[in-house]
């Protein structure tokens, strides 16, 4: 029924289309020549109404599937070619979903808990960078840090490293427990103010160049030696992994270039690429590293809380160190 709806309107317009231009025609005085047309037969006409000659195609349906449900059988079918066949399961078709059920089981937690009371460190279990503690409930607990936390005191067996200084026989400041050996001088002025032991054969120690004969002062790790310069202070301390020191300037009067010179037992300073100065052995190996030093300002930005950037600089085999102003 559209489709002859829709081959009507096409005559219709196609015939008022003719009649307003023959209209147009004779009021420009315009004449038509004779035409000559042939009346098409009665079966051309009915076939324009009917379908093509290749025979019968689909046509669309229409509906609603108001009040069916959702899913019909394979017997419901009609591609008239049979009643069609159950469904099956498909090459990698996973199965239907089914809700998980949880696998947890109700009651006490049976977790073991760390009490620093009673829990036990184990020393055979620890390493350089973890602490293995054993637990009264028989569980255990291990603490891994991403920096050294233990030395090894035995075969198989881990002490924590200590990095508070504490007053030796010897007068000098020492690193508690850690299998290097570090200690500062009682004074400023001492030429090993620092020494640094990596094992018996290879060590370092130095000094500050022009430092006042000045008591130094310890709180925790860091030992303070004040005003070993004008408006100059420096301080040491030990690391987990070696040493550090910093040269604080108290006012724009302080200077900005500090000496301090090595004393090397079984190590040779060699310069890298990268401005640090590496301490290799007779063999070419590096024992220790001395970093490039770096600078900053002591003033923080109130509204973001940071520091302007620091300056770096390289040391050299002398380690002289200069600030930029």
């Amino acid at each position: 029924m559209h489709r002859i709806r829709r081959q009507v309107a096409m005559v219709a317009l196609t015939a008022l289309a003719l009649m307003l231009t023959t209209q147009q025609a004779v009021a420009d005085g315009r004449e038509l020549g004779q035409v000559s047309l042939s009346m098409p037969s009665l079966s051309s006409v009915v076939a324009w109404f009917q379908d093509p000659h290749w025979g019968r195609i689909p046509h669309q349906k229409s509906g609603t599937a108001a009040g069916h449900a959702h899913h019909v059988s394979a017997k419901t079918t009609d591609a008239k070619r049979g009643v069609g066949r159950a469904p099956g399961k498909g090459k990698g078709e996973l199965a239907a979903y089914q809700p998980h059920k949880p696998a947890v089981q109700q009651g006490k937690s049976r977790g073991g808990t760390y009490n620093p009371r009673t829990s036990k460190r184990n020393a055979a279990k620890s390493s350089r960078t973890d602490t293995v503690y054993d637990n009264a409930d028989g569980s255990t607990t291990r603490r891994i840090s991403p920096t050294p936390v233990n030395y090894q005191v035995g075969k198989g067996r881990w002490a924590p490293i200590d990095v508070d200084v504490r007053a030796g026989p010897d007068g000098r400041w020492h690193e508690k427990a850690n299998s290097l050996g570090v200690d500062f001088g009682a004074k400023a002025s001492d030429s090993g103010l620092v020494s640094f032991a990596a094992d018996s054969a290879h060590s370092l120690s130095y000094g500050l160049k022009g430092a006042a004969s000045v008591k130094g002062t310890a709180d925790g790790s860091r030992v303070t030696y004040e005003n070993v310069l004008t408006d100059t202070d420096l301080q040491v301390a030990p690391t987990a992994t070696g040493v550090k020191d910093a040269v604080v300037l108290r006012s724009a009067d302080a200077g900005n270039s500090w000496t301090f010179p090595l004393d090397l037992k079984g190590l040779t300073p060699v310069r890298t690429r990268s401005g640090s100065i590496d301490l290799r052995d007779s063999t070419g190996r590096t024992v220790e590293r001395i970093p490039a030093s770096y600078a900053y300002d002591s003033k923080v930005n109130p509204r973001s809380g940071t520091r302007p950037p620091p300056t770096t600089s390289a040391p050299s085999s002398s380690t002289t160190r200069t600030a930029t102003r």
